[in-house]
């Protein structure tokens, strides 16, 4: 709408990030979407004038750099820097920063191990994880993010998922002491180096990208060694309202996660 008038300077809160996903997102492969926009120019205005600086995106990290034992999984990842980075500097003309939703890294189907069995972690149905602890697997992470951060040099950052969602790390879905590697590191040093791997990338690049770690899905049992196993420049985001005791209509029970009403 014309009617609000938005193109300031991006100015941080005490609260800041205030970050959201957009009402238009796409999922798939949305940046190779010529004639659908996740984020139109109108929206973005609307978000700052409600007091969001960020937005965020999911992407998949093949993608967006190049997979090293499969290039073909990679194909078009130009095309998509160019136009991430695009939608980066668009934002940034209305005051908001975008950051990427990392669930990483990808399961691959069982038969891409036949050739390369040094990288298999645990086995999930058809798929096998990247086991996060081999080495070759690591420096994908760390190189990738690089690739983005030095295409994309205004990215505001990344958020990470790694206890949950797609099966990723050997522990992702608390399978770890499946995997020779993942069984003796433990879930704490294994989720934690997952964020490691990707700062490094950031840092290696030189830019000013942050990087957020998220704890949902993380045990109790170890979440506090994962945390204090974060490089100092990581954040941590909490679940605010997991195991909030609630009482409605007479009924008493706990909140999950995902709550409105409860904080």
């Amino acid at each position: 709408s014309d009617e609000i008038d938005t193109n300031p300077p991006r100015t941080l809160s005490e609260f800041s990030p205030r970050f959201c996903s957009s009402y238009f997102a796409l999922f798939g492969d949305p940046l190779l979407e010529e004639d659908i926009d996740p984020y139109p120019d109108g929206y973005l205005k609307r978000l700052a004038a409600s007091g969001v600086d960020s937005i965020w995106m999911h992407v998949v990290l093949y993608q967006l750099a190049p997979f090293p034992w499969d290039s073909s999984m990679s194909e078009h990842h130009e095309t998509r820097l160019k136009r991430l980075n695009a939608l980066v500097e668009r934002a940034r003309n209305r005051g908001i920063g975008i950051y990427l939703y990392m669930n990483e890294p990808r399961a691959m189907p069982n038969a891409f191990f036949k050739d390369h069995p040094e990288l298999k972690g645990v086995t999930i149905g058809d798929h096998s994880t990247l086991c996060t602890n081999a080495r070759e697997v690591r420096e994908y992470i760390s190189s990738s993010v690089e690739t983005i951060c030095k295409v994309v040099p205004n990215l505001e950052g990344f958020f990470t998922i790694t206890a949950s969602e797609n099966p990723t790390n050997c522990w992702s879905h608390n399978k770890g002491a499946e995997c020779s590697r993942c069984s003796i590191i433990g879930p704490a040093k294994t989720i934690a180096g997952v964020n490691s791997a990707i700062q490094d990338g950031i840092q290696r690049a030189n830019n000013d990208s942050s990087l957020i770690a998220w704890d949902w899905g993380w045990r109790d049992e170890w979440a506090l060694d994962a945390i204090a196993a974060l490089p100092k420049e990581v954040s941590l985001m909490s679940v605010s309202e997991w195991s909030i005791p609630i009482e409605r209509g007479g009924v008493k029970t706990q909140v999950g996660e995902y709550s409105i009403s409860t904080v």
